[in-house]
């Protein structure tokens, strides 16, 4: 395996965490001048890190003279299914590098709003809101729905995906195939 490349410098950079010898991270002391700071929303940071971890993972490809990436994907539920019941309300899924080993996209299906639900028990219209509710179909559809969307994004930003290696959920497998052609 090559070694991990750095980030060129047309990547947006994160501002590093100050540290103090033997603390995780400094903070000021209470009676110190407060000042407001502010940071971007963590879907922000979260998109930066994983543009310039797919980035990483080309350059490691490209190294290694292959054109297609290789990746690993898996997801997990909210709740548990039990090979009877599939009723999680949200489920989280990740794909990570194969020489990096970094997160290059995630994605989130949920299939209920708390905003929504709690307008909806009292009879009401929710308010304008940031509504999370992004999925309607069965509980067990979303894992391979956000991999052929991972796997498409990838393609999209011309970042070929030639390998998607995952657990033995065939259905997932099958649909990243038969939608993306690539290997699983």
């Amino acid at each position: 395996m090559p070694p991990i490349s750095k980030a060129p410098q047309s990547i947006v950079q994160m501002p590093p965490i100050s540290k103090a010898p033997g603390s995780i991270v400094t903070m000021p002391p209470i009676s110190a001048p407060r000042s407001i700071v502010t940071m971007p929303p963590i879907s922000q940071v979260t998109r930066i890190y994983c543009n310039n971890a797919i980035h990483l993972e080309h350059q490691n490809l490209l190294q290694t003279g292959d054109d297609q990436l290789s990746v690993s994907v898996d997801a997990g539920w909210q709740k548990r299914g039990s090979g009877k019941a599939y009723d999680s309300l949200s489920e989280h899924c990740s794909m990570i590098g194969k020489y990096t080993c970094k997160i290059t996209n995630y994605k989130v299906r949920s299939r209920s709003c708390r905003m929504c639900s709690s307008a909806s028990s009292r009879n009401e219209t929710a308010e304008d809101h940031d509504c999370k509710k992004n999925w309607d179909g069965s509980a067990k559809a979303m894992e391979q729905d956000m991999t052929v969307e991972m796997v498409s994004e990838c393609n999209e930003k011309g970042f070929k995906t030639g390998t998607v290696i995952g657990d033995d959920d065939s259905t997932t497998m099958y649909c990243s195939k038969t939608e993306t052609s690539c290997r699983c």
